[in-house]
């Protein structure tokens, strides 16, 4: 009976999937919804019949019958109910688009009820460009002309389109104009695909969307998971018999591993993009590219003279990247060997991050005013004046970095536009965190975490996160899990704090370490495994108690302490 809730959901503007197509439905009266413990809704005292008329239902059920190809079942539904799939003049229609009636389509066209005057022209315009590529493969060129001419020309209002689609004409052979249409010919898929481009102008309550009722089911399942505060699991064994739960263990939440090879405080840590190795900076002036595999350090980086205070794998995680006092340095991470030293920053480097090419870099300093963008060569391409860089990272495309600076600025310069836009925060910014999509940036603050859109650039955070605690330190926070559905940070008291990304919910405070946990990272590989970096001299690999460790790469034989117990 979930399933049946997906229109009362819509009503309250929960979130579905924006891609998917929705019916429009009427307004409904309002009903009681009680919030349960699970995160789930529950409508009180409410029949289905109130919110999914039975002729509707069966609708949908025929056109599932139909998709699955259970043709007479459908049809037995259909009798039996005496309720059609689609009026007559409906299914005309689609007869006659599939068939390539184009004369009949044009009388047909009133039978539609399309309101908007630009819907009518868009849904015109598509039938008449499949006619006339149609009248191209023919060789029915006097045809071809006089249907762009009198038909395609009035209705259009992109010149590009007209041109491109003139152009065809010069198309000597059938492939060549099957290549530069992008089409597949009156024989292929192309009038079907013209047919669902239609349903975007019909009333759906007209030509029922393709595949509806699957499409329901699909979004009734990722609104339960969606409510759902711990899923943490991959989508392929969904269950439409029961409802969506999932439950703690599914969270990483124990502690399986203690690497205790730095001698002082580990100020930073980052796991390569492919997942098995984890580098560590401390204060102790060393960086540890551990493997996950065995838990040995595989190279301690002894070249700094002070604290290791920023890292960064390369994207083919080939280089580690390293700040250290004013020194910014390149580590083959195969050999262990420093291949690169460069020396631009007059004060202590806070930053340092890989543009996606590999070939690109950029680093910031808090007590100095430039921001710079070089070349792995160490060649400047860029530097920007921007006061005290707290903190920087790239989008994933390349095109924009994003900078924490000024105590409460974030900055985003466009690369391409060569344009700075500013998000003002609300309290000092202490570290950044881009989501995996770049658009969307983690802020740690002296009060809370925050949530921004950079795209946007909204007024307002998009969430907040209570409950760490930061006064004194440098304390990183993430994105991690399925989806990335989860923020970690670090915390002066000691703790890791983990919450629900869209709900905001505090779901696990963890303890184990005895003193301030500077870094936090999540495994891009392994969405049951995550790492925090602390004080007291160690790091901590947390996983899922519901999964193995042989699943989370732990192995008891090692240097690392095994705290599986």
């Amino acid at each position: 009976k979930r399933f049946a809730f997906i229109k009362i959901f819509r009503t309250e503007s929960l979130p579905i999937d924006s891609h998917l197509p929705l019916s429009p439905s009427p307004p409904r009266k309002r009903v009681k919804i009680q919030i349960m413990d699970n995160g789930y809704h529950q409508l009180n005292n409410i029949k289905e019949e109130e919110f999914i008329k039975n002729p509707v239902l069966v609708r949908l059920m025929i056109q599932a019958l139909h998709d699955l190809g259970y043709e007479k079942s459908a049809m037995m539904l259909q009798e039996e109910s005496d309720v059609p799939l689609e009026s007559r003049s409906i299914s005309v229609f689609r007869k006659a688009v599939l068939n390539g009636d184009w004369k009949s389509i044009e009388s047909l066209l009133p039978e539609l009820k399309i309101q908007s005057p630009e819907n009518l022209r868009h849904l015109k315009f598509l039938l008449g460009q499949q006619r006339y590529l149609e009248l191209l493969e023919s060789k029915k060129l006097e045809e071809a002309v006089e249907c762009l001419r009198n038909d395609l020309t009035p209705l259009s209002q992109d010149p590009k389109r007209l041109h491109q689609l003139s152009s065809l004409m010069m198309c000597l052979e059938r492939d060549e104009l099957l290549a530069k249409a992008s089409w597949d010919g009156a024989g292929g898929q192309s009038r079907h695909n013209l047919l669902s481009e239609l349903r975007n102008y019909v009333s759906p309550s007209l030509l029922l969307p393709e595949r509806r009722l699957k499409t329901l089911l699909w979004q009734a399942v990722k609104y339960q998971q969606t409510m759902c505060v711990y899923h943490n699991a991959d989508d392929d064994n969904i269950d439409l018999f029961q409802d969506h739960v999932c439950d703690s263990n599914v969270i990483p939440r124990h502690t399986t591993q203690i690497l205790d090879k730095h001698t002082d405080e580990v100020w930073v840590i980052q796991y390569s993009h492919d997942g098995r190795r984890l580098a560590s900076g401390s204060r102790d002036t060393t960086a540890i590219i551990w493997d996950l595999n065995t838990m040995k350090p595989i190279h301690i980086l002894k070249d700094h003279t002070k604290g290791v205070s920023c890292l960064s794998w390369s994207p083919n995680d080939g280089i580690l990247l390293t700040g250290s006092d004013r020194l910014v340095r390149l580590f083959d991470t195969i050999t262990g060997q420093c291949i690169k030293t460069f020396d631009y920053h007059k004060e202590a480097v806070t930053t340092c991050s890989w543009f996606p090419d590999g070939q690109h870099l950029v680093t910031g300093s808090k007590e100095e005013k430039y921001l710079f963008w070089l070349d792995i060569r160490g060649k400047e391409i860029k530097r920007w004046v921007c006061p005290n860089v707290i903190d920087a990272t790239v989008t994933p495309d390349g095109n924009k970095i994003v900078c924490g600076s000024e105590v409460t600025k974030i900055l985003i310069y466009d690369l391409r536009k060569d344009t700075v836009s500013e998000i003002k925060e609300s309290d000092q910014i202490v570290s950044l965190n881009l989501s995996a999509d770049g658009k969307t940036i983690l802020v740690c603050t002296n009060l809370e975490l925050h949530t921004w859109d950079i795209e946007k650039k909204l007024p307002q955070p998009l969430q907040r996160y209570k409950g760490h605690k930061r006064e004194r330190f440098v304390i990183q926070c993430c994105f991690g899990g399925k989806n990335q559905s989860f923020i970690l940070s670090g915390s002066e008291d000691n703790m890791v704090y983990m919450w629900h990304r869209q709900h905001e919910n505090l779901i696990q405070v963890l303890g184990g370490h005895s003193a301030a946990v500077n870094s936090v990272c999540w495994n891009p590989q392994n969405i049951f495994q995550f790492a925090s970096a602390s004080d007291d001299h160690t790091i901590r690999l947390w996983s899922a108690n519901k999964y193995s460790s042989s699943d989370c790469s732990v192995n008891s034989e090692t240097n690392g302490k095994n705290a599986e117990a």
